[in-house]
């Protein structure tokens, strides 16, 4: 009896080592050795057609290539991680020293948009029509595993290439922001209504009509509209992101029976939303935010507070 549990102890513990040893293994010296290696001055390619932005124009400030597919289960095992580092840096305070560029091998962009609905990535994304091995940024870059990253430093060269998600973790705790080059375009200039701030606020007093209903029930709201101001300064994609409802003191709507209040408020939040983007959607041209010196689209989010004096 004691030598079979000895027997199943030692298997056990043989079994466990193992599986110590497969986690731990380096997987770069099996599919990392094409890339480009550190030191290498960086091939440049195209990052935003419409913009006509390069990796050449993001010199000055550190750059991660994230290489996947949707497809790819080693991507998707992955992508919690990638998602994480992707969250923690890509922050308006941070953008500055570190870009990302996401390039996926899914040959279609809706179905990499589709996935990125649950999994999103800030930055840029890129589609390539082909997989990694037929592609000429496959070539360039020398893949021929995915998921693969690459770090560029500031001045253009590679300063880690991998497959492990783990070192781009370590090697991001670690950056060397002496490096970064304080006149560099900076990473993201917002968009601005001409005028500013103030007579963005002069616009909206000037242009807003309460909506009668809403103003009779005493309803208030604030509507969080979020939209692109594209290189032209014109606003796009334009959507509710938040329609928050209140009501002042002793507001009539209060007087009716739970299933007509109900059904008000549906009609009031319609309106205010309605209207929300009416005023939005006439304004004047915006002066276009910039990314990288380029003037580019911005995703913008502006509050629009319907409040009763």
């Amino acid at each position: 009896m004691n030598k079979t549990i000895t027997l199943i102890l030692a298997l056990l513990f043989a079994f466990t080592a193992g599986a110590q040893n497969a986690n731990n293994e380096d997987l770069d010296a099996k599919y990392a050795s094409s890339l480009l290696q550190p030191g290498t001055e960086v091939p440049d390619i195209l990052v935003d057609s419409t913009a006509n932005l390069r990796l050449s124009d993001m010199r000055g400030h550190y750059v991660l290539l994230h290489f996947w597919a949707s497809w790819c289960p080693d991507c998707r095992k992955d992508m919690p991680e990638m998602e994480a580092i992707n969250k923690k840096y890509n922050v308006f305070d941070k953008l500055d020293e570190l870009a990302f560029i996401h390039i996926s091998f899914d040959g279609d962009t809706a179905k990499m948009y589709r996935y990125l609905n649950d999994h999103p990535l800030g930055g840029f994304n890129l589609c390539q029509d082909r997989k990694f091995h037929d592609s000429e940024i496959g070539r360039l870059f020398g893949l021929k595993w995915i998921p693969s990253m690459i770090l560029v430093d500031p001045q253009g060269r590679v300063a880690l290439s991998t497959v492990m998600v783990s070192k781009v973790k370590d090697a991001l705790k670690h950056l060397d922001t002496s490096k970064l080059d304080p006149n560099a375009p900076k990473a993201l200039e917002m968009p601005e209504y001409n005028g500013g701030v103030n007579a963005l606020v002069a616009f909206l007093r000037e242009n807003i009509r309460y909506p009668k209903l809403c103003e009779k029930m005493g309803l208030e709201s604030k509507v969080r509209l979020a939209f692109t101001v594209d290189g032209l300064g014109q606003i796009t994609n334009l959507r509710i992101k938040e329609n928050n409802l209140s009501t002042i003191r002793k507001a009539p709507i209060s007087k009716f029976d739970p299933e007509e209040c109900e059904r008000l408020t549906k009609e009031c939040a319609t309106l205010f939303a309605n209207e929300a983007k009416r005023v939005v959607s006439i304004m004047p041209a915006w002066k276009p935010g910039r990314q990288f010196g380029k003037e580019a689209r911005v995703r913008y989010v502006l509050p629009v507070t319907f409040k009763l004096e």
